[in-house]
């Protein structure tokens, strides 16, 4: 049942990014402002359905109040890091680094909840990988400097927040524990990118208004599905499996974008994702 979860995810989230890569191609929007703006909508939504499908309840977090705390610091932080990799960066050397989230993920796993991975679905995990760097890779993604460093620091973020999550949300209720999950990451933000404040009215308006909705909607149900993935089964197979949404965000990206270079090696990426999947998801006995 996981898996289905994942693909939905996966599915979602490939949505949610093509939809904020056309949105963020006017120039006018500031991508830093927008994902602080983004993460408060993200906030809203989740506001509204903890009070409609639980109520307004406050539970007691004195217990792990600081890995709430260390999971919006970690994405608020690894935010930063992905706007400093690619504000003269290669895109396409930063997916291939960014994918590098499911290693920090699964060393996490193992260190912190004692999860590990059979031989089978660490090959998975590599395959997917491969295709990560089939479809992303150009000839100056062999150089490596200190826009690929942000790159590896915003994925180690990833990585750990998701297995800290994992631990969180067999804690307390998914929908309260989404809304603060958002909320923290875009009040830092803020603090990061004070001048995002100053541009409430260009995010309120009807136009922007509406992405952000979209926006946010969308990936709001895709988070839903990773974190109801994540309640099934170990947090390293999911984050490993997660990755795969980076081959069909290119394969979006193909017909929605009209990005057809490299197209043969995305559709061949596109397959090796599926036999990754496939050993990924095998049982763990």
């Amino acid at each position: 049942m996981w898996q289905l979860f994942i693909l939905l995810h996966a599915a979602l989230a490939s949505v949610s990014t093509t939809f904020q890569r056309w949105v963020l191609k006017d120039k006018s929007v500031v991508p830093e402002y927008f994902s602080a703006w983004f993460q408060i909508a993200g906030a809203v939504i989740f506001g509204i359905l903890w009070l409609i499908v639980r109520g307004f309840s406050i539970p007691d977090v004195s217990g792990y109040w600081q890995n709430i705390l260390l999971s919006g610091v970690l994405y608020a932080a690894g935010t930063i890091f992905i706007f400093k990799a690619l504000q003269k960066g290669e895109a396409s050397k930063f997916t291939v680094i960014f994918s590098l989230q499911s290693l920090f993920a699964i060393a996490a796993a193992y260190f912190f909840l004692g999860e590990s991975l059979l031989l089978f679905q660490w090959i998975g995990v590599f395959i997917i990988l491969l295709s990560v760097i089939l479809i992303s890779f150009t000839p100056d993604s062999l150089s490596f400097d200190k826009d690929e460093i942000f790159a590896v620091l915003a994925a180690m973020c990833f990585g750990f927040a998701r297995v800290n999550d994992k631990f969180i949300i067999g804690q307390m209720d998914l929908y309260l524990y989404l809304f603060i999950g958002f909320l923290i990451p875009g009040i830092i933000l803020f603090m990061a990118y004070p001048k995002a404040l100053t541009k409430y009215k260009t995010f309120f308006k009807k136009e922007m208004l509406q992405k952000l909705s979209i926006s946010g909607f969308i990936y709001s149900l895709a988070i839903l599905a990773l974190y109801y993935a994540l309640s099934m089964t170990q947090s390293s197979q999911v984050i490993a499996a997660s990755v795969a949404g980076v081959v069909f965000t290119e394969l979006l990206g193909i017909f929605v974008l009209k990005e057809r270079k490299n197209i043969r090696a995305k559709i061949f990426g596109t397959i090796l994702v599926g036999i990754g999947l496939v050993l990924i998801s095998m049982p763990l006995n």
